[in-house]
């Protein structure tokens, strides 16, 4: 239960700042092609959903807490603890979220606050992630202990936050044209990041290949005993690329530039939660 909640409080955080980020960078983009209208329109509906994946992700958090109620306890550290750190990082995101949200909806302030507000935020989502890697810096496991921990999880938060906000545009009342433009532009992103993802996980195999003994064996138990859930992950992934190739393709129509980019989201989700899974199961401690 707690490495499942675990999971599930990397992952909803990550995707939700991944989410912030592109829905911020496509209503700068959208107010340019479309209008602000439109833009606050289409962004209204992707701030809810933003908002929802962090406050689950909140939730997911406290359930990993022996004692939810002595949870204000851990922002005691800040100067020793990343965890600590990691915890105020997501009050903050959630925070500023809240703020950008409220301003957004009553159409409230200036423009030029509204985008502080909203860099303020993505600042702190940036801070949060690289909080959360360095949790996993332990000198005691050496399958965690290393640089791809920053890099993977900043690459599935910019994945999973291209992938949640180019699935919502489908509902949104955005028109045909920009919405096709806004599609490629994610799915681009989609690609050069799986592409990335890949090698950081061939670098880590790497490295565990050519670690400890303890990182060897992990490694083993990885490739042997999650080794369904090892090829799902790799096998999924190369399938997210080829789905989301679909949705660039000009000679395609797009409906089914579309369709290949929901299948593109099912997928590479299942995907990266196989490779959450995995990143619990390579745990091997080392000394005391």
């Amino acid at each position: 239960m707690k490495e499942r909640s675990l999971a599930a409080f990397t992952l909803l955080m990550q995707t939700a700042v991944g989410a912030f980020w592109a829905l911020t960078a496509l209503q700068g983009w959208l107010s340019r092609q479309a209008g602000n209208e439109t833009a606050h329109r289409t962004i209204s509906l992707l701030l809810i959903v933003a908002g929802a994946l962090a406050a689950l992700g909140m939730l997911a958090s406290f359930v990993h807490l022996g004692a939810p109620r002595n949870a204000w306890r851990v922002l005691a550290n800040l100067r020793s603890s990343w965890l600590s750190r990691e915890i105020l990082c997501t009050l903050l995101f959630a925070g500023g979220g809240a703020v950008y949200a409220g301003l957004h909806w009553l159409n409230f302030g200036p423009a030029i606050l509204r985008l502080a507000v909203a860099n303020v935020t993505s600042l702190c989502g940036a801070a949060l992630i690289i909080c959360m890697a360095q949790v996993y810096r332990l000198r005691t496991v050496r399958t965690w202990d290393s640089d791809m921990n920053l890099r993977s999880f900043f690459t599935s938060a910019l994945l999973l936050g291209c992938l949640t906000v180019g699935a919502l545009l489908m509902i949104t009342p955005l028109q045909s044209r920009p919405l096709t433009v806004a599609l490629q532009a994610l799915a681009l992103g989609v690609v050069v990041l799986l592409a990335l993802q890949l090698g950081f996980v061939a670098l880590w195999i790497s490295e565990m290949a050519s670690g400890s003994d303890a990182a060897r064996q992990a490694l083993a138990a990885m490739t042997t005993g999650r080794r369904a859930a090892f090829r799902v992950r790799l096998a999924l992934a190369i399938v997210g690329i080829f789905l989301s190739g679909v949705t660039l393709s000009p000679w395609g129509s797009a409906i089914a530039g579309r369709i290949s980019f929901l299948l593109a989201f099912v997928v590479i989700l299942i995907s990266e939660i196989a490779g959450r899974v995995l990143f619990y199961e390579a745990y091997a401690r080392e000394g005391i």
